[in-house]
């Protein structure tokens, strides 16, 4: 069982005492607040995704969970140095409106956020990337409830199989990754 949650006794704010790396600068999760960004020129951020048949979604118990195929895929520029390839997507959302996302801006939640895990290529692999300051990059998505995006319709046909935590499916593949 995971020692991190979103309850008062394990939430954001007590993550650092079992995790380190989630204090100061490298914290999880952050408040963006506009007024008080800075702007830095970067190159811009650069991403590529292979189109893979066949991804299985697992439900997790507490959330979903893909795994995705690192051959081919890339993420370069921005602020990360070196290249990370594809590692996983998964989601977190809450029980109502408004009250999902796990980052904010200007304090303000959204109804989910959607994250596509990637890790850095000079570690290997994934599980050698993961406790590295600069072992994983993810791509987060803010989601609100409204109008249907086609290619996100697709994902949520696949989860609609996968009610019971372990549940999997395959009917998913990464073209649909490819346009979001």
């Amino acid at each position: 069982m995971a020692n991190w949650g979103y309850k008062p006794d394990n939430g954001p704010p007590k993550w650092h005492q079992n995790y380190p790396v989630a204090n100061g600068c490298r914290q999880s999760p952050i408040n963006i607040v506009t007024s008080t960004a800075e702007s830095t020129e970067f190159p811009p951020l650069l991403w590529k995704y292979t189109q893979t048949a066949d991804l299985t979604v697992l439900n997790t118990g507490s959330s979903w969970k893909v795994d995705l195929p690192a051959e081919g895929s890339s993420l370069t520029g921005g602020a990360l140095q070196g290249e990370y390839k594809a590692w996983q997507m998964h989601a977190h959302w809450g029980s109502c409106a408004g009250k999902g996302s796990e980052h904010t801006v200007d304090g303000a939640e959204y109804d989910a956020e959607f994250h596509i895990v990637h890790y850095n290529t000079k570690y290997g692999a994934p599980g050698e990337a993961a406790d590295k300051p600069d072992g994983l990059a993810v791509l987060g998505i803010f989601i609100k409830v409204g109008a249907a995006h086609p290619e996100f319709e697709k994902l949520v046909a696949a989860l609609k199989q996968v009610k019971g935590k372990d549940r999997k499916s395959t009917r998913l593949n990464s073209s649909h990754l490819c346009n979001l």
